[in-house]
């Protein structure tokens, strides 16, 4: 009987976010996961209650130094919830980063990061196809570059290292023009 009131409190907590995210939804983006085993063909989907601060940028920004991927997995546990990230498993991703910069031809960065490995709430964790890559973060960190349409791809921390972007000061893939793309189609949805 314990098991059962845990589980209907828990199922009535995870509603509360729901619903509480979809009311306060400012911004959100969808694409396909692609290159990704098990995974590919689905739909991923961001929804965004705010923006992270420049503060909380600055924060994750000095936890990556190189000293190993502990700090800023510690570091991204310890900000709160600015949006939610939904791939299909019964519950969503916390994001606990988001920051977004204008590209020169119109477009935009968007920068995102969860404190959980994509696909963790499954038996295996997201791999992407092909050869196993040299990273293995207990967290994910998602780059998406789209066109002034609205319209992108994205990749990540599954395939590529974290580093700190010091001229965009903020975190983000250390070689993203050489990362496989995990998202196609990605496609902004702003708030109605």
């Amino acid at each position: 009987m314990p098991r059962r009131i845990a589980l209907v409190l828990a199922g009535a907590a995870a509603a509360a976010v729901l619903t509480s995210a979809q009311v306060m939804r400012v911004d959100g983006f969808r694409g396909t996961v692609v290159n990704v085993r098990q995974e590919a063909g689905r739909t991923l989907t961001v929804d965004l209650i705010r923006w992270s601060t420049d503060e909380e940028r600055d924060k994750l920004t000095a936890a990556v130094d190189g000293t190993g991927d502990t700090t800023l997995l510690d570091a991204l546990k310890a900000m709160p919830t600015v949006g939610y990230i939904w791939t299909g498993e019964s519950v969503g991703y916390q994001v606990r980063y988001a920051h977004r910069l204008s590209l020169a031809d119109g477009g935009e960065r968007v920068i995102l990061a969860t404190d959980r490995r994509l696909g963790s709430y499954q038996i295996t964790p997201w791999q992407p196809d092909g050869a196993a890559p040299d990273v293995d973060y207990p967290f994910t960190l998602i780059e998406m570059r789209l066109q002034r349409n609205g319209v992108g791809e994205g990749k990540m921390s599954l395939t590529t290292k974290v580093a700190a972007d010091a001229e965009a000061k903020t975190i983000a893939l250390e070689s993203y023009a050489a990362a496989p793309v995990l998202l196609k189609d990605v496609r902004h949805t702003p708030a109605t």
